[in-house]
């Protein structure tokens, strides 16, 4: 959940997918 909340690493772009697909999954 960290990780997905806040990545320095991916760009802003991935973060929102990520929280996206999240409740998907």
């Amino acid at each position: 959940m960290s990780m997905v909340i806040s990545p320095p690493s991916p760009p802003p772009q991935k973060i929102e997918r990520s929280v996206f697909l999240f409740p998907f999954l």
